[in-house]
C-alpha cells in the first residue's frame, strides 16, 4: 500500500483518482493477489487503504462507509455468515 501511495505521489500524471482510497485499494488487490496468483480477499486492502473505522459491503461492487464514532464507543461488527 505504501509503495502504490508513493507512487501516485511522485507520478507526473496526477490524476484525481490517485487520491481516491478505493483506486489505491484496488491496484493493491490486483498487485497482491491478481499479480501472484494468489488466495486473497480485498478486506485487507480497502481497510489500509481508507483507515479509521468502517463498514465494507463486497457484493455487486465495492463500497466503503467510514464511520466517526466518539470515543469510548464499543463497535461490533457481524457478518451475518455462519461458521
Amino acid at each position: 500500500m505504501a509503495w502504490i501511495r508513493f507512487l501516485t505521489k511522485i507520478s507526473q500524471t496526477q490524476k484525481d483518482e490517485f487520491e481516491d482510497s478505493a483506486f489505491i485499494a484496488r491496484l493493491a488487490y490486483l498487485a497482491e493477489v491478481e499479480d501472484f496468483a494468489e488466495s486473497g480477499g480485498k478486506m485487507d486492502q480497502s481497510a489500509v487503504a481508507t483507515g479509521g473505522v468502517l463498514m465494507l459491503n463486497f457484493s455487486e461492487t465495492v463500497t466503503l462507509e467510514n464511520f466517526s464514532p466518539p470515543l469510548g464507543t464499543f463497535v461490533l461488527g457481524d457478518s451475518g455468515q455462519r461458521l
